[in-house]
């Protein structure tokens, strides 16, 4: 079987008497690629068992586990333009197809060749705008499992 990615983590919310919600991020050995090609292996290997002996460590109430998989180290180097500012974000828009629900995503820093000239729209129709909306569409679901289509997007600050 074949390793995905470097490691893998999980993170496992809990939920106090207040309401008020503790994460613990831990990493694990890589999960395996299963040998029909789906994408992780049964039981996700040792992460549940690990997160029963954790939930039981703890008073506070189990609100669910998060799954995250490192494929690579990126690079430590900064973007050479200085307007390349985490501030600065595409929220892009998507829709369930079959409960109709929206939803949305952010991609911090987003390149100008995103950006209809004199506008603040994404442009999802040429250039790397299209090939992300191809991407997209084929590759991602919603949370209920569902397909979705990537409707656009608009250029904003971060925390609007």
């Amino acid at each position: 079987m074949a390793p995905i990615g470097t490691y893998s983590s999980a993170t496992f919310k809990f939920r106090d008497n207040s309401d008020e919600t503790s994460r613990t991020r831990l990493h694990f050995i890589p999960l395996d690629k299963s040998a029909d090609n789906s994408p992780l292996l049964g039981a996700l290997g040792s992460i549940p068992v690990f997160g029963t002996a954790l939930i039981a460590c703890s008073d506070a109430v189990f609100a669910g586990t998060d799954m995250s998989v490192k494929l690579d180290n990126g690079s430590a180097g900064l973007p050479s333009d200085e307007k390349a500012q985490r501030e600065m974000v595409a929220r892009m828009k998507y829709q369930d197809t079959v409960t109709g629900k929206f939803y949305h995503f952010d991609i911090p820093a987003p390149s100008a060749l995103l950006i209809a000239p004199g506008t603040d729209d994404v442009v999802i129709g040429t250039g790397p705008g299209a090939a992300l909306k191809v991407a997209f569409d084929a590759e991602c679901i919603s949370e209920d499992g569902n397909p979705v289509v990537l409707l656009g997007g608009i250029i904003t600050g971060r925390r609007r």
